[in-house]
């Protein structure tokens, strides 16, 4: 994901602990799946409506990465903003009902979108600094042609 060497745009924060451990207890080929698409957005390059999507109403703020493996399907939830990525939770898709997301779901979401809010402005000058380091070594990069 991001380290302090990183060339990509932004910085991929976990909410918490338990989402971390969520996102990385997936199938190792859905959490490759995962890394690739965090390293597109993280980079600001679009995904496609079927991979990524922006939710509505109460979770109007959260975009929803999905990831469909065997006869399953996973998600990755993540808020994105200018310097950084939250993600805030991932996991086995549990609705019985076409996309739904279950109610406790829902709650758990709306409540981790709450704290990447803060968390986003609570760090917001700290975070854009970074993200600045990250731009210059990345155009730079780009520049002697190490990127593309």
């Amino acid at each position: 994901m991001t380290f302090d060497e990183s060339f990509d745009l932004k910085e991929v924060v976990f909410i918490n602990q338990r989402a971390e451990q969520d996102y990385r207890a997936m199938p190792p080929e859905v959490k490759e799946s995962a890394d690739g698409a965090l390293t597109e957005i993280q980079n600001e390059r679009p995904l496609s409506k079927k991979l990524f999507n922006a939710l509505k109403g109460s979770l109007s703020g959260v975009s929803e990465i999905r990831l469909p493996y065997d006869s399953d399907t996973y998600r990755v939830y993540v808020m994105v903003f200018k310097a950084v990525v939250y993600v805030l939770d991932a996991g086995m898709k549990k609705s019985k009902s076409g996309a739904a997301i279950p109610p406790n779901q829902t709650e758990r979401l709306i409540e981790r979108r709450k704290r990447a809010v803060k968390g986003y402005e609570n760090n917001k000058t700290e975070f854009e600094r970074g993200a600045e380091r990250r731009r210059r070594r990345h155009d730079y990069l780009v520049k002697i042609g190490k990127l593309p």
